[in-house]
């Protein structure tokens, strides 16, 4: 390094324009290159040696080497999202999987719900020693056979087949597990991958696909509606261990992973929406880093994708670049999936339909519970008792209604029995306080 005070090639690789009139704002600065044209891949916000006065800055747009500007703005990317950085492999899960707190937060987590259980309330008394003995089991652990049979999945309209573990030990132990899974899976998943995550869910899908049309209207054209078919049953689970191994080095804990899903990704399992969710981060990406010229926003519920964009033949080839992606994963598509211009057609994701200004809810749900409504008002009418679970699901399908312009369905419908509903959820949580209290 070196040069002098004159201009021209007597300087070294830097040199200094010390030359100018004390009036002269300008600093001049410059160099010569000692690497290789070819060999340099960095982005310069203007070339070397270029003049700026002082207290200045560029107008030029960011250029590359070739001249190329360089388009900062990626529509795809939402706000205070991170999920494109690259993470490095974790490692000591297995300690952090067999502690004493662990086993007693899932041990909290599974008997919540299952109150009137005996075997959760034979876990729930003997709590300590049960926790100690799951951080034992751990270190050798084979899952037990599960229960499979058939269920009527109403919001879909089709039958699925359900495999329920036992609940000692295997549903204590894939609590656990995601536990401590969970928080790996979570430093690389997309902002707006909403199915089955704490803190996410339908509802953050909703807001942003509210945002999106009121605030984008060019970028929200069109729409498409993808559905993953058969998703669970085509998961293979050599390619689930394959994208685990990129963000986990703990082979004990791959292996116990391996163990329990060796087998398939079973519809029951706690840990199975956690891996179909993860697995599909590598397609989040692709959508978010190749096919923004096509695609302006994109959200995922499970297997289920809605994108905008504003070009419908960007969109449909967006769409066979996602086909081809994911026949590579040994998934496809539904041959049922719609592109349609959201000014004729409503949207329809995660229970709503969406226009400009003004959000719905779907069809079959509001059947559902303007049924459920109607055998209940029928069963007061005749002085008859009305079930917990009946009054339960009455009162969780309602919700969807405040969340959307259904003002006017709610007092129709749900206010009228709602005061009695309430009185039976009410009773009913009493018993099982005091069913617990007494064991």
């Amino acid at each position: 390094m070196g040069g002098n005070y004159n201009n021209g090639t007597n300087a070294g690789p830097f040199y200094l324009n010390g030359n100018n009139a004390p009036s002269n704002t300008n600093s001049n600065l410059g160099s010569r290159l000692l690497i290789p044209y070819p060999k340099l891949r960095v982005v310069f916000s203007s070339p070397l040696g270029e003049n700026f006065a002082a207290g200045t800055r560029p107008s030029k747009p960011d250029m590359d080497l070739k001249g190329r500007e360089v388009n900062k703005k990626n529509y795809l990317r939402p706000k205070g999202d991170h999920s494109m950085k690259t993470t490095k492999r974790i490692g000591h899960l297995m300690e952090k999987l067999c502690t004493r707190e662990n086993a007693l937060l899932a041990i909290e987590a599974v008997n919540e719900p299952r109150k009137k259980n005996k075997t959760a309330q034979w876990v729930e008394s003997t709590k300590e020693a049960r926790a100690d003995e799951l951080c034992e089991l751990l270190r050798d652990f084979h899952p037990k056979k599960p229960r499979t049979f058939p269920r009527y999945d109403s919001t879909a309209g089709k039958w699925r087949e359900i495999n329920e573990p036992a609940l000692w030990p295997d549903q204590y132990v894939h609590h656990m597990i995601v536990q401590v899974l969970a928080p790996v899976l979570m430093r690389g998943m997309d902002f707006y991958c909403c199915g089955s995550i704490p803190g996410r869910g339908p509802h953050r899908a909703r807001k942003a696909i509210e945002k999106w049309l009121e605030k984008d209207p060019k970028g929200t054209k069109y729409a498409a509606e993808l559905d993953i078919k058969k998703f669970y049953p085509s998961l293979s689970p050599r390619e689930v261990m394959r994208f685990l191994r990129r963000k986990i080095k703990d082979e004990a804990f791959l292996g116990l992973i391996w163990r329990i899903i060796k087998d398939g990704i079973k519809i029951g399992f706690y840990i199975s929406q956690w891996l179909a969710n993860a697995v599909l981060e590598p397609l989040d990406h692709y959508i978010r880093e190749k096919l923004g010229d096509g695609v302006r926003h994109y959200v995922r519920y499970i297997d289920n994708l809605t994108i905008f964009g504003p070009n419908k033949k960007k969109l449909h080839r967006a769409i066979r670049a996602i086909m081809e992606f994911l026949g590579r994963m040994g998934l496809r598509l539904k041959e049922n999936w719609q592109l349609y211009n959201t000014r004729k057609r409503m949207v329809n994701a995660v229970g709503y339909r969406y226009k400009r200004g003004l959000t719905l809810i779907r069809k079959k749900n509001l059947l559902r519970l303007k049924r459920q409504c109607t055998r209940a008002r029928k069963r007061i009418a005749a002085h008859r008792r009305i079930a917990p679970i009946q009054a339960r699901g009455i009162l969780s399908r309602s919700g969807q209604l405040k969340h959307c312009a259904g003002w006017s369905l709610y007092d129709k419908h749900v206010r009228p029995i709602e005061k009695t509903i309430k009185s039976v959820v009410r009773e009913a949580a009493r018993k099982e306080r005091i069913l617990c209290s007494s064991t």
